[in-house]
């Protein structure tokens, strides 16, 4: 039985404290299942700029409190995703793990991981991953894993409430305003255009959408009733809403495309759903030849694929048959798991009960800092037109990018 810390970043906020999302809750709950114990730091607790940030502390009692933790829980070995993380853990005598959950580009303090590389192991799914810890961080070939991404939904038999459903992030093409195609967030946004495009297009349809946030750009898709005011982020209701839908909408970052895909994908591949996806070169050959009948090339084309399942229902079946069976041979997270204590030598205990733990902040404290953020997002929407420089602050790594990142979590 292994200790293992894990830190990840998070975009939902709800009832008062930041939530899992789905993804994360999967991978703690396969390592418990393994007899590991957990112990899980939801980096925006903890943390300034939780996302492609400098990983600065919050204050120094959060960060004391945070080694204090740890120091008692003695981990045998810690997982940061992206690279989110308190910067204490780099003094814990045991393997630290930078783990792929976004292509490296979006790591955060990537000059602190080329600094120290040869501390780290690294964990990824993309096919381009270890390509870019070569060439972004100097990282060692015999330090890079390919750890493939797998799902621990259940298809279900129950009754569809949709004929389409989407979860995921709503991108506002407005928010970045007038980019040239040279622009390095160019391609955020042709992917956030693109997106509103295919989603309008099925506006006729029987569709709900799950997201966290409701951009005004897609208040047309709001007020005709098509995004849901739930949000889905844990596993249990990530796994009902896409058994209750005949198809599940993908729409991957352009970014990511044919160099890896959306966790959700295998999500809903082990459903009773079937996946509309774009085109992916690593879903054929994961999959087989027959996952090609539910690819779009554009947004017109995903009318004509839910159009030809909704009517042909039986060779909707088939596909769903298949790759369920092939989700469960080849995608399930026990397996990695598996993997991952044979690169680190860690022995479950079949013997023992493990447990899953999730660091909080004190809440004095934490009542204090959503006091005074809900105070900043009432007093200072003026900030909202600023977003755009962004950037620019974050890197100069000034006071005022320190107090801007906080208040832009909740200015939406």
């Amino acid at each position: 039985m292994a200790n293992i810390a894990i830190f990840n970043f998070t975009g939902i906020y709800k009832d008062g404290e930041w939530k899992n999302i789905h993804y994360y809750n999967q991978i703690i709950s396969a390592f418990k299942k393994r007899k590991h114990n957990i112990l899980n730091f939801i980096t925006n607790d903890i943390i300034l700029d939780p996302w492609n940030g400098f990983n600065i502390p919050i204050s120094s009692f959060i960060e004391n409190s945070v080694k204090t933790k740890l120091q008692k829980f003695k981990p045998d070995l810690i997982i940061c995703f992206n690279n989110s993380k308190s910067n204490i853990v780099d003094n814990f005598d045991c393997p630290i793990v930078i783990w792929e959950a976004d292509i490296a580009r979006y790591f955060s303090d990537k000059d602190s991981i080329k600094k120290n590389v040869d501390r780290y192991h690294f964990f990824h799914s993309s096919k381009n991953g270890a390509e870019d810890f070569i060439n972004l961080f100097n990282a060692q070939k015999k330090n890079i894993f390919y750890i493939e991404s797998a799902t621990s939904i259940k298809s279900k038999k129950i009754k569809k409430f949709h004929d389409i459903s989407f979860i995921g992030s709503l991108y506002d093409p407005d928010q970045f305003f007038k980019l040239k195609k040279s622009d390095v967030n160019y391609i955020d946004y042709s992917t956030a255009n693109e997106r509103k495009k295919i989603l309008l297009n099925l506006i006729s349809y029987n569709l709900k959408i799950y997201t966290n946030h409701i951009p005004l750009a897609y208040h047309d898709l709001k007020n005709c009733y098509k995004i849901s005011d739930k949000i889905v982020f844990d596993t249990n209701e990530t796994e009902k809403v896409m058994n209750q839908s005949l198809i599940s909408l993908n729409h991957s970052h352009h970014q990511a495309r044919n160099i890896g895909y959306s966790w959700r994908v295998l999500d809903i591949l082990a459903s009773s759903s079937l996946l509309i996806s774009e085109e992916s070169t690593l879903l054929i050959k994961a999959f087989g030849k027959n996952i090609k009948n539910q690819f779009y090339s554009s947004a017109y084309d995903v009318r004509k694929k839910c159009d030809y399942f909704l009517k042909n229902k039986n060779a909707m079946h088939d596909l769903i048959a298949e790759q369920n069976n092939i989700i469960n041979t080849h995608f399930r997270w026990e397996d990695r798991i598996k993997k991952i204590e044979d690169i680190f030598n860690l022995k479950p205990n079949k013997q023992k009960s493990a447990t899953a733990k999730t660091f909080r902040n004190k809440p004095a404290k934490k009542i204090f800092i959503v006091l005074l953020l809900s105070y900043l997002r009432t007093k200072f929407n003026f900030l909202k037109p600023y977003i755009k420089y962004k950037y620019f602050i974050k890197k100069k790594n000034t006071v005022l990018y320190r107090i801007l990142l906080r208040c832009l979590y909740f200015i939406k």
